[in-house]
């Protein structure tokens, strides 16, 4: 007959699904009347806005827009203009494991921007993005932990450990601002274009709800009342709760943010303040290390039993932690005095590549200048840095790996300009180790152990390697029975031990 088996339940998140979906998109667009004609182009700005993600059996579908802000000079005359645009995109990424179940996370960034001139009123834009995407599945892990009936058979219980994925809330949310011109800084004409970044500066899990809190920085630049080109900026706060599950102070997450959109209200009648309102985009993946009791192996005193061994899947963290690198590089110009209007920085690519021994992690980040020259045209600069950082590994992981951007500075420097750029890799790798279990029982009450013939008593010295369980089910009786047979207070005994096994009475 078989046995029936209890069971111990936990529900985990498994990432099923872990990709870069790389995309280019083109427009082209007719100038409008109400801007001048296109005498040379500067530079070319985007954000890239995630509208919907959804999971179907056997794909995932993205869809969204990129919003456009260019740079350029205008015929007879030297002030910089700005032309917005926006660019419509969808993509679907085929998955036979996807299911329309399943959660899905993507964080899109835009890789490269540029806009060539077919004319003075016709462009061409060309974006180059990238969707970072996360599919987990929601799964209930079921682990033989032992008999339901007690006493029909001797079990052996094992603690069984794993680091999993308990929870990967999400939320889209929204917050307003005011934006208002320090003292010192010239009012504002026109705005060119605004920059963004967004940092998650501290979280932390409370009950079960996960408070976290960071700042949005927008760099503006801008034409003032006096036709000068400034750039300023603003640190907005904010702060949000996120649903989460219970847990205690092991369980550790990785979280991130993304604005996907932004927009401004009418500026006010000094040109020195008003309102902004974003539109953010935050997850996080919380893994927890859980230790669950396993029916590890099963025999009967009295009669045959047929166990059927299964194998689990239990994820192990190698390692968690962060490599901070940092790099500083001249990027020369041939000037004596530069002056620095504006900067972009982006982390273009990054990249995991595992060998024998070792994880490299990488980073490309492109950084893009407008400069002032001398004679006080604006000229456009750029350098590509790569920044790499190495992890020793052995065996075969599974490397989650998040790269930001920490530090991008350009300062004027003799004979062109010092560029400082610095990323952060959060990392985290894992191991999928598998225990044998019981999964099934059969015992055959018909079938009974032979047991003529064999001495009531053996003496028996123990070997390394093993156990009172090996011996005990070697000789069809229990560790009991053997600890009181040899006083032993333990269930352990040292090799070359000399013991007693009885039969089972």
């Amino acid at each position: 007959m078989e046995l029936e088996l209890n069971k111990t339940s936990l529900p985990y998140y498994d990432l099923i699904f872990h990709t870069q979906v790389a995309r280019e998109e083109t427009m082209e667009m007719i100038v409008p009347d109400a801007y001048p004609d296109i005498s040379r182009l500067l530079d070319t700005n985007c954000i890239c806005c995630l509208n919907t993600r959804e999971a179907s059996d056997g794909a995932v579908s993205l869809a969204g827009r990129i919003r456009c802000s260019i740079l350029y000079l205008p015929e007879n005359t030297g002030e910089i203009n700005s032309l917005g645009a926006e660019l419509e995109f969808q993509c679907s990424v085929d998955q036979e494991t996807i299911n329309a179940r399943c959660s899905v996370v993507a964080i899109p960034r835009i890789l490269s921007a540029e806009t060539k001139a077919i004319n003075p009123r016709k462009i061409l834009i060309r974006v180059n993005y990238e969707i970072t995407l996360r599919v987990y599945q929601t799964e209930t892990l079921l682990l033989p932990c032992g008999v339901t009936e007690s006493g029909v058979v001797e079990e052996k219980q094992e603690q069984a450990e794993g680091y999993f994925a308990i929870a990967v809330p999400e939320k889209r949310f929204q917050f307003q601002d005011q934006l208002n011109l320090s003292g010192s800084q010239p009012a504002i004409e026109e705005i060119l274009r605004v920059q963004s970044d967004v940092s998650c500066s501290d979280a932390k899990l409370i009950g079960g709800k996960l408070v976290f809190k960071g700042d949005v920085v927008l760099r503006m630049l801008y034409r003032s009342v006096d036709h000068t080109t400034l750039v300023t900026e603003f640190v907005l706060p904010y702060s949000q709760i996120l649903d989460a599950p219970e847990a205690d102070e092991t369980a550790e997450f990785q979280m991130e943010a993304v604005l996907l959109n932004w927009s401004l209200g009418e500026l006010s009648g000094d040109g020195r303040s008003m309102v902004v309102e974003l539109e953010l985009y935050a997850y996080a993946e919380i893994r927890a290390p859980k230790s669950l009791p396993l029916l590890a192996d099963a025999y009967s005193v009295r009669c045959c039993v047929q166990p059927n061994f299964s194998p689990f899947v239990f994820p192990q963290m190698v390692e968690r932690g962060v490599r901070r690198e940092s790099k500083r590089e001249l990027l020369e110009t041939g000037e004596k005095d530069v002056s620095i209007l504006d900067l972009r920085c982006l982390v273009v690519q990054a990249s995991t590549t595992k060998t024998a021994e070792k994880l490299v992690l990488k980073a490309a980040v492109q950084m893009e200048l407008l400069c002032v020259d001398e004679g006080g045209s604006v000229e456009r600069l750029s350098r590509h840095l790569t920044l790499e950082s190495e992890v020793a590994v052995t065996g075969e992981v599974e490397a989650m790996v998040t790269c930001v951007l920490t530090e991008g500075n350009a300062l004027p420097a003799a004979n062109g300009v010092e560029l400082r750029v610095g990323v952060e890799f959060q990392m985290l790798l894992l191991r999928r180790e598998e225990r044998l279990g019981i999964s099934a029982l059969d015992m055959d009450e018909n079938q009974l152990l032979e047991q003529e013939g064999k001495p009531s008593i053996v003496l028996r010295q123990m070997i390394d390697g093993e156990s009172l369980w090996d011996i005990a089910k070697a000789y069809a009786t229990t560790i009991s029975e053997i600890q009181q047979a040899n006083g032993l207070e333990e269930d352990t005994a040292e090799s070359g031990q000399l013991l007693l096994i009885p039969h089972k009475r």
